[in-house]
């Protein structure tokens, strides 16, 4: 069944562009040429930090709702940048002033990079860890490493949207760092970090895909041929609620964008489901698996607690393991 995310939009006022869970305000990173449009709050069981921040979409009113302020019917860009913990699956919370609670229909899309490329951002750090955010990626990232003595080593996921570095800085910053970022489509880039605080900007970025949506490169889709594939299919999983809200259809989806965009909906967003005790949750590296903070409440009304959530699993070769009483990850 070729489907859509549906789901409602509300309102929760203005804030520092960018403002929320993904942490881009702390840089400015609201204003980069690739986040287009209303920054937006997605639900707590499709919020999975690295591998959902900076998705770019599409989203539009489908006309039924309450309240003074209605979506509009055009399709028009927004980009995720927080969390809303209230919604539910599909819904979405517009970062800007309105009223009212409306339905809503929406896609990802590449987001509009232009001929930018990445930007890093550093919180805190010492000269055995560095905590570094890469934002402006034309999709949002499953995974990222870091050349260190001869090899490529894994950073560790946050859900506040940044890749961790534990060992000694030396051997990594040199004073540049060298990256391998790879996106939740599978596309993998090198870039060059030349700051260790602070902000700076990279010479990299994601290549496009022609076969996904986009209005920044040559792209053959649009919003009435898309198949959002597993991303929609992950509210099966939820509630009766989210079934439904997902039934928006669309028809003449070709076999190549069916395939193209399952492609896209395949990484670790559409793994954010919500885990019942008869529904098994896998998750990947750097994502949330327990704890009492953050998304902890989208996996059941028990799962806040200082221990491993409920029904979920760490892919192959991953454990979860306790950072604090707030976080447990897939590590």
């Amino acid at each position: 069944m070729n489907k859509l995310l549906a789901g409602d939009a509300t309102y929760y006022g203005y804030r520092t562009r960018g403002f929320g869970h993904c942490s881009f305000h702390f840089h400015g990173f609201g204003d980069s040429k690739g986040y287009a449009g209303t920054p937006l709050a997605i639900n707590a069981a499709q919020y999975t930090g690295p591998s959902v921040c900076g998705l770019c979409v599409k989203y539009r009113g489908v006309g039924q709702g309450a309240g003074g302020n209605p979506v509009s019917t055009a399709w028009q860009p927004g980009f995720i940048c927080d969390q809303c913990p209230e919604c539910k699956f599909g819904d979405l919370d517009q970062q800007m002033g309105g009223d009212g609670r409306w339905k809503v229909e929406w896609y990802p899309v590449q987001c509009p990079v232009g001929g930018s490329s990445f930007r890093f951002g550093f919180q805190g750090g010492n000269p055995w860890y560095r905590k570094m955010m890469v934002a402006n990626a034309r999709v949002p990232l499953k995974s990222v490493r870091i050349w260190e003595s001869g090899a490529w080593k894994d950073l560790v996921g946050t859900i506040d949207n940044y890749w961790e570095y534990h060992g000694d800085t030396s051997k990594a910053w040199a004073p540049c760092a060298k990256i391998q970022v790879t996106s939740i489509l599978g596309d993998t880039v090198t870039d060059d970090v030349c700051c260790s605080s602070g902000t700076c900007t990279g010479k990299s970025q994601l290549p496009c895909r022609s076969s996904l949506p986009s209005d920044d490169c040559q792209s053959n889709q649009t919003p009435d041929k898309v198949n959002v594939g597993g991303i929609g299919q992950a509210g099966q999983s939820g509630s009766a609620r989210s079934t439904a809200k997902e039934s928006v259809q669309r028809s003449g989806v070709n076999a190549r964008a069916a395939a193209a965009a399952r492609r896209f909906g395949r990484g670790d967003l559409s793994a954010a489901r919500v885990a019942t005790r008869s529904s098994s949750q896998l998750l990947s590296k750097g994502q949330q698996c327990g704890g009492r903070g953050f998304g902890c409440s989208g996996f059941g009304s028990d799962a806040c607690q200082d221990k491993k959530f409920p029904g979920v699993y760490c892919d192959a070769g991953l454990k979860c393991k306790r950072n604090d009483d707030k976080w447990w990850g897939c590590q």
